[in-house]
């Protein structure tokens, strides 16, 4: 029985159950009672279904089936997308990647016809997977920029996280592939910026597994067997705490390298055996391949050639099984039926959109910088009146305290000596118009004080100036 019919056969017995279920009432009343009820029940799936791919992922036909039933039974989009997501990592965990391929490639249709741009960077990194599984490097690159640079315009922190490390992981897998490991520079400075920005806060705890267990084996294959194991032990515990035994089997892995590298062969082969057996367990085959040749290169380090053809032999049945070569022809075909160009122009019509919103936004921080230009010079040439006018006032004030005084010289000061000088002029005209020394001298005096209060007037009208 091929492994497709056996995957077929899989939904076929999740969608029966679940018609027998609803047919005798069993759970009948579980959902499509309210559109609230609904709601929640749509997110409990959505939910159960990411804990459920990280784990064993058979149970996930039966999640994402109820969960695309219920959301198109309430015209929910990003349930619908969901459900395709959750559909997509069964068959890419499984190693059915054509299926994958076309499940991934349909959901990402919906999710860009409904104009759902969440969902988006976690489809391409599925894509991105599968091509780097097929060993695709070039088109795993390709989905994993798209896919980083949708999660950027999302601001989606979790994402950019998962994907930079995506592409720092292919950078180190492609150059494992083509034989030139001294011709990677970057990949592993790449895993640490990720890891920076995974442990800047505790609610990207658990991306750190990747990170660890990709750190690990970088310092791995360097001959850094102890920095591996700090690395790889790591992973364990967190992996552990969050229940991903898919990120477990490359702990265990690392784990069983480094101590085989270093001498301990027991215990390297032990970890790498349980590595073996969660990888049965989760379902997971691609990773059995994998484990196996690494175990192969292990029993050929120490000359152990006959382990060693046999962990070969597992390795290689599993890789044909796989068919790696005709599912990347596959896979070259669903994306040419799909248009994977279209898919490119929609993510620069993206890009365009963000450009006319950013260039919108610009415009209208250029007003409100006008505005609280113009504000501020309003500001500024009221303050300037206002002090003005105070200075006027005040001065105002002064002129007229000014000229309070100078009218009270006048009633008062200057009219005395004026007064004076009058009544010493009657005297001279009673004497014929002759003065005697003494009404001279008066006079002299007099004139003096009205000239001093004459020039107090003249000070006081300066003041008030």
């Amino acid at each position: 029985m091929t492994r497709s019919l056996k995957l077929a056969i899989v939904f076929f017995l999740a969608l029966t159950v679940q018609a027998c279920r609803q047919s005798i009432g069993v759970g009948g009343d579980k959902y499509h009672t309210t559109p609230n009820a609904d709601s929640l029940l749509i997110k409990s799936l959505i939910a159960k279904g990411q804990k459920l791919r990280n784990g064993v992922v058979d149970s996930l036909p039966a999640v994402a089936w109820e969960l695309e039933s219920v959301s198109k039974f309430r015209d929910n989009k990003n349930g619908i997308v969901q459900a395709g997501i959750l559909k997509a990592y069964y068959y890419w965990l499984t190693a059915d990647y054509a299926t994958a391929m076309k499940v991934t490639l349909e959901a990402l249709d919906n999710a860009q016809k409904w104009k759902l741009t969440e969902p988006v960077p976690e489809l391409y990194s599925i894509m991105a997977n599968i091509h780097k599984e097929n060993t695709n490097y070039d088109a795993a690159f390709k989905d994993c920029i798209n896919g980083l640079k949708i999660a950027r315009l999302n601001k989606d922190t979790s994402w950019t996280i998962s994907l930079l490390g995506l592409h720092a992981m292919f950078t180190h897998g492609y150059y494992r592939k083509t034989h030139q490991p001294q011709n990677d520079h970057t990949s592993l400075k790449m895993q640490f910026e990720a890891l920076k920005m995974a442990e800047s806060q505790p609610k990207y705890e658990k991306m750190r597994i990747r990170f660890y267990n990709n750190i690990g084996q970088a310092y791995k294959e360097l001959g850094k067997y102890d920095s591996a194991l700090v690395y790889a032990r790591k992973a364990v515990v967190l992996a552990n705490k969050y229940n991903q035994p898919r990120s477990l089997t490359y702990s265990y892995n690392w784990l069983g390298e480094a101590y085989y590298y270093m001498g301990q062969h027991e215990k390297g082969v032990a970890f790498m055996d349980s590595a073996i057996t969660l990888s049965r367990k989760a379902n997971l085959p691609y990773r059995q391949m994998e484990i196996y040749e690494a175990m192969h290169w292990c029993y050929l380090y120490t000359k152990n050639y006959e382990p060693a053809i046999a962990a070969l032999k597992r390795s290689v049945e599993m890789h044909d099984s796989l068919q790696i070569a005709s599912n990347e022809k596959q896979i070259a075909e669903l994306q040419l039926k799909y248009n994977i160009k279209n898919k490119d122009k929609q993510i620069a019509s993206l890009w365009a959109t963000n450009k006319d919103t950013n260039r919108k936004a610009l415009w209208i921080l250029i007003g409100l910088l006008v505005f609280v230009l113009f504000t501020g010079i309003i500001l500024y040439q009221y303050r300037v009146i206002k002090h003005n006018n105070k200075l006027m006032q005040v001065n105002n004030a002064k002129l007229n305290d000014a000229l309070l005084r100078i009218a009270h010289i006048q009633s008062h000061q200057v009219r005395q000596p004026l007064a004076s000088i009058m009544g010493l002029i009657n005297v001279i005209k009673a004497n014929n118009y002759k003065a005697s020394k003494e009404v001279l001298q008066n006079m002299d005096t007099v004139a003096n004080e009205l000239d001093e209060r004459i020039r107090a007037v003249i000070k006081e009208a300066e003041k008030g100036d």
